[in-house]
């Protein structure tokens, strides 16, 4: 893709132009960064990691807005002779490393995205059309400098267009709203209800809703779903795990957290399916799932879960 045919307004998915503001602001911010001083350029990725770390859980609106404020610091790829590494002078190797955090930024903003959502990709559409005309071609034989960090830009973006029949593999927040993944909703047991469940973080208080629930499909107990890695902001600056609990404090509706990610949906999938053949263990049941389930995984580690203040054992 063209990196001029965005800038002037290139079509879209739909064949529509894409926002003219929204293009004019992008071409305002790669200039504006391209007249930088060395130092103003760092400082604005170090406030902009700062920022990430703040709202990478809560807050979908401030990572799109970060996500169109950091793409227009991104520069295309670059070829390098065999493994001649990062040659050149000084400022060439401090460039190189301020490319390398910007596009670690890019990548975990794009991750806690759900570009499959018609909304989320219309405020970010520009910047994903930015983004992909930047994509070296990766079958090209010359090396490329930082190619694993290519690669992970190039798979979170490919195809990415509202309606896309590829499935969203995380979930998400907005505006304290906490929304599944399409790989679970897509479960038969988790549903949603109208009456939503508010908890807070074990450690500031910060509250969140989630209209979602999983019932047993043998026990017929309703769990209510929440992020799977707790609170991100207290995690990164307490170096531990700080989990959501239920503001009322009933113990007739628990919440329930996956500390295997991978395993997450597999694992729904599975008792939703087999219920059977878990009588070892439930959603709520605080034990490993153990035979036949380890199988299913294929080798993979299976997911305990925690709920109404128990917490998952180590695997031994």
């Amino acid at each position: 893709m063209n990196q001029m045919g965005i800038l002037k307004g290139d079509r879209g998915s739909k064949g529509k132009r894409s926002a003219p503001g929204s293009i004019h602001r992008l071409q305002t911010r790669i200039m504006k960064f391209q007249n930088s001083s060395a130092d103003e350029r760092l400082q604005q990725v170090e406030q902009a990691e700062l920022e990430l770390v703040e709202v990478v859980e809560e807050d979908g609106d401030a990572l799109r807005r970060l996500l169109n404020r950091c793409v227009a610091w991104l520069r295309p790829a670059k070829f390098c002779r065999g493994d001649a590494g990062i040659q050149g002078s000084m400022e060439d190797v401090n460039l190189w490393k301020l490319q390398h955090r910007i596009r670690r930024i890019l990548i975990t903003i794009l991750r806690r995205l759900d570009l499959d959502d018609a909304v989320t990709f219309q405020r970010v559409e520009v910047a994903v059309r930015y983004l992909q005309s930047c994509l070296p071609n990766l079958e090209d034989r010359r090396s490329i400098r930082s190619i694993q960090q290519w690669k992970s830009l190039s798979k979170l973006v490919e195809s990415a267009a509202p309606g896309s029949t590829r499935k969203s593999s995380r979930g998400h927040c907005f505006k304290g709203h906490y929304e599944p993944s399409a790989n679970v909703r897509s479960v038969s047991s988790v549903f949603r209800v109208d009456l939503p469940v508010k908890l807070h973080c074990s450690e500031c208080g910060l509250t969140l809703v989630s209209c979602w629930r999983f019932q047993h499909p043998r026990t017929k107990v309703e769990s209510v779903l929440v992020p799977r890695q707790g609170h991100h902001a207290c995690e990164k600056r307490l170096k531990r795990r700080c989990n959501w609990r239920l503001l009322t404090g009933r113990c007739s509706i628990c919440f329930v957290h996956c500390c295997h990610y991978h395993c997450y949906f597999s694992y729904l999938f599975f008792i939703s399916r087999f219920s059977k053949k878990t009588s070892e263990s439930g959603v709520c049941g605080m034990h490993p799932i153990r035979g036949t389930v380890n199988s299913f995984f294929s080798g993979r580690v299976p997911c305990y879960f925690e709920a109404n203040g128990w917490h998952p054992m180590d695997v031994s």
